[in-house]
């Protein structure tokens, strides 16, 4: 407990020296079914256009503004153009305890985002680009975003950090965690010392997404402390980033990867079988 204490405190600390603020963006809050949550547009937004969105879930006692620096997805709104929720909900919701609890709080922000009207500094249902719906999420967020690609088809892709559904070992990887509905992108990104969520738990998600995606080969190339295997041929892209040395709480920005995991995210697109 006390070892996990100073890992959180250090985390904290590491994100403001780390992070870098993003400015510019348009920002404002809403609220639907069992959760708030913040909405972050491009500041040149324009509502006669379509954007993709990312829903970005936090971890299960890791506090929004520090989930935020892991994948830095603020800093990049602008660049990339796309629409960036961030959900701030419970730990009952994000433990997975109640497996329905997912789907149903995710869905309640698609219903609400779908209903709104909308405007210059507001988005509407129709500014968004339904066919590009990324999920991402820390740890226990990132067991709630393979829960959901469980049991839904609107996933285009999703970047999973240090979350894969087994807690403490690997008796939780089953169906409801490394099986999708149907091919869906993925991006799974996991540090070799992970106390909380082990490493082992990522690879084998990883390996069964290879094999629901279809993939028939995979390739692996290293750099530095990175390694980076890749599923080929496969209906739907299908990564694993392990990162040497690395615990439960990673900052994306100290490897110099948060640009390519983004891109990568952004140029998944909905399966269509």
């Amino acid at each position: 407990m006390l070892r996990k204490s100073v890992c959180q405190l250090l985390a904290i600390l590491t994100f403001f020296t780390l992070s870098l603020p993003a400015f510019g963006n348009i920002k404002y809050k809403l609220r639907s079914r069992g959760t708030s949550f913040t909405v972050h547009l491009p500041d040149n937004f324009s509502p006669e256009k379509q954007y993709p969105v990312v829903v970005s879930l936090h971890g299960w006692v890791t506090p929004s503004i520090l989930h935020s620096s892991y994948i830095p997805f603020k800093d990049h709104v602008n660049k990339k153009q796309f629409i960036l929720i961030e959900p701030r909900t419970s730990s009952t919701f994000l433990t997975g305890m109640n497996l329905n609890m997912p789907g149903r709080i995710i869905d309640g922000v698609i219903k609400k985002l779908k209903s709104e009207r909308g405007n210059k500094r507001r988005l509407s249902g129709k500014s968004i680009d339904w066919t590009r719906l990324y999920l991402s999420g820390h740890s226990a967020g990132g067991r709630a975003s393979y829960i959901y690609a469980s049991s839904r088809n609107n996933v285009a892709g999703m970047v999973i950090l240090a979350g894969d559904g087994s807690g403490a070992d690997l008796s939780g990887v089953t169906d409801i965690y490394t099986k999708p509905k149907q091919p869906t992108g993925l991006i799974h990104i996991h540090g070799t010392f992970d106390y909380i969520v082990p490493h082992m738990g990522g690879k084998e998600v990883y390996k069964a997404y290879r094999k629901h995606n279809g993939c028939k080969g995979e390739t692996s190339s290293r750099k530095g402390r990175v390694t980076v295997k890749q599923g080929t041929d496969c209906k739907r892209p299908t990564y694993l980033y392990s990162i040497f040395g690395e615990d439960h709480y990673i900052f994306l920005n100290r490897y110099k990867i948060a640009d390519e995991i983004i891109d990568k995210l952004l140029s998944m697109t909905l399966y269509e079988g």
